[in-house]
């Protein structure tokens, strides 16, 4: 069942007299329970597709083309129906934690200020779904860890926290925005395998930003490849990875380094 449909969208901004087109006629579909992997270069439009899906865009911001999540326009949905789906319906975890959390705040009170909005949790009982939440995405003494700050958790635990408050609302939709590029190469595998995990114990449908073709050969099932803010090329990850069509796409892949090649001195 198609859960997240996005047709001809496209993103423009005006600067200086003139229109520049962030995102152009974009389309693509995600199922119920799959995982999309949007892969590009910086500036290729990703993060803005990304955007325009949750409503996050900035005021200057105009959208064309057509957002369906479960039947229902988003482009046509009004500010407090957006908001009722963020964080209920639709999850978000952005590339730096530290820049997310508030550094004045203890973490659990962050994750209860997301559990008393969207689910009308107070008090212990909130509490107690923070503590949940923090097991869940195997954070350790998930209770002393509601008592610290953000600069007192590694950046990997700061990353899982931010998945524990996009997920403790049971959202049916995970948006991931180079979710594991400011980490490094073991906490990135680690936060890989905790969101595989929880895609098939919650039956989480997954939008992967990143420009990394190894992470997306981890976790998803389907590619989306973006250049200049066009897709040029969509299809599974298996195909596209091992017969890529568009000449864009075969440059990335090339451009991927391999432990087999040769060895560069000096």
């Amino acid at each position: 069942m198609t859960l997240l449909q996005v047709q001809n969208l496209g993103v423009r901004y005006s600067a200086h007299g003139r229109e520049v087109r962030a995102v152009d006629c974009v389309s693509f579909e995600l199922a119920a329970g799959e995982a999309l992997g949007i892969v590009g270069e910086s500036g290729s439009g990703k993060s803005q597709t990304a955007l325009a899906v949750i409503g996050l865009l900035s005021a200057g911001a105009r959208c064309t083309g057509r957002i369906e999540f479960d039947g229902q326009s988003l482009l046509d949905a009004r500010p407090r129906q957006l908001a009722r789906i963020r964080g209920a319906e639709i999850g978000m975890v952005f590339q730096d934690p530290m820049s997310s959390l508030n550094p004045y705040l203890r973490i659990g009170a962050q994750i209860q200020e997301v559990l008393g909005l969207h689910r009308g949790l107070r008090g212990g009982a909130a509490r107690a779904e923070a503590e949940r939440w923090l097991s869940t995405v195997q954070i350790t003494d998930a209770r002393r860890r509601l008592t610290q700050y953000p600069h007192e958790l590694s950046g990997g635990m700061r990353q899982r926290v931010m998945i524990a408050m996009a997920l403790c609302c049971g959202p049916r939709l995970l948006i991931a925005d180079e979710a594991t590029t400011a980490l490094d190469v073991t906490v990135q595998a680690q936060v890989l395998r905790l969101l595989a995990q929880l895609q098939g114990d919650l039956g989480l449908a997954i939008l992967l930003i990143t420009h990394n073709f190894g992470v997306v050969s981890e976790l998803c099932q389907h590619v989306l490849v973006m250049n200049h803010g066009m897709g040029v090329e969509c299809g599974t990850t298996e195909r596209v990875l091992h017969a890529p069509q568009a000449e864009y796409t075969q440059r990335l892949i090339a451009a991927v380094p391999r432990l087999s090649g040769p060895v560069v001195v000096g």
